[in-house]
């Protein structure tokens, strides 16, 4: 009986977004065990947009959520910040009160603290706030894969969606996204330098070097044929370099620190 309370306490205290992501992936699942029996796709694509959907508020509430609790934090800390300093400087105040036995002494212990006290709270204060501009990046990244689906669903043979949504995607280092998109946009647009530029250097990451080398040398090919020289000669290096390290006798690690000079 207590075990029933308690699971009816926690799904009164499920955000409905939680409750209507779940929904959706079964729902999705539902849809594609029908499809299966009837051979109708439309009805496993449905429930699978809406999933995807789902997917992607659920986790920009929940990484809202996350900043303002860390601002909640910021505040609270400098809160705690400026009473302890009050504390201590009403406890140096009645020293200089009292008699003057040890007085410089405790003085300077004092300030000592209050120093260690505001250097902690800055240290702390400044960790807050990388983690606060990360969220926020973070957030911008989904705004911008969230925008870019809509896109799609009204125009899915837009390349150029895809390669947006395929660049947030390897920004927030989910790379088989990242992939799917610029394999997407090779489809529509095959002579796209940009998304064979992108999707060699995914590959690259993945430890797919093969098809890093041959995605590099297409973006080669095709940056030298729009005039883009530059990029002509950064992907015609990258290629040449990933295509040599394929050869070398090689370190475990030498993969590793090729993928970390592409991206220093």
């Amino acid at each position: 009986m207590e075990k029933q309370e308690k699971n009816k306490l926690n799904f009164q205290n499920s955000h409905w977004l939680d409750i209507a992501e779940t929904a959706s992936v079964i729902g999705s699942i539902g849809g594609s065990v029908a499809s299966i029996f009837i051979k109708e796709i439309f009805l496993a694509s449905i429930p699978l947009s809406v999933c995807v959907a789902l997917n992607l508020t659920n986790r920009k509430r929940l990484l809202s959520l996350t900043k303002a609790e860390t601002q909640k934090a910021i505040s609270e800390l400098a809160q705690q910040n400026q009473d302890e300093n009050t504390n201590l400087l009403q406890q140096l105040a009645k020293l200089k009160k009292s008699s003057n036995n040890q007085l410089a002494k405790q003085q300077t212990d004092l300030l000592q603290q209050i120093n260690k006290l505001n250097t902690s709270f800055n240290e702390q204060t400044q960790e807050l706030q990388h983690q606060e501009d990360k969220l926020a990046t973070r957030l911008e990244y989904l705004s911008q894969i969230e925008s870019a689906s809509r896109g799609i669903q009204s125009s899915p043979n837009s390349a150029e969606l895809y390669c947006q949504r395929g660049v947030n995607y390897q920004k927030m280092d989910q790379k088989e996204r990242a992939i799917e998109d610029y394999t997407k946009v090779i489809e529509l647009d095959p002579s796209s330098a940009l998304a064979h530029h992108n999707r060699g250097l995914v590959n690259s990451e993945l430890g797919n070097r093969k098809a890093a080398v041959e995605d590099l040398r297409k973006a080669a090919k095709f940056y030298f044929e729009q005039g883009d020289l530059n990029n002509y000669q950064v992907t015609r290096n990258m290629s040449q370099a990933l295509h040599e390290l394929n050869y070398t006798s090689g370190e475990p690690d030498s993969e590793k620190v090729f993928a970390n000079s592409l991206f220093s």
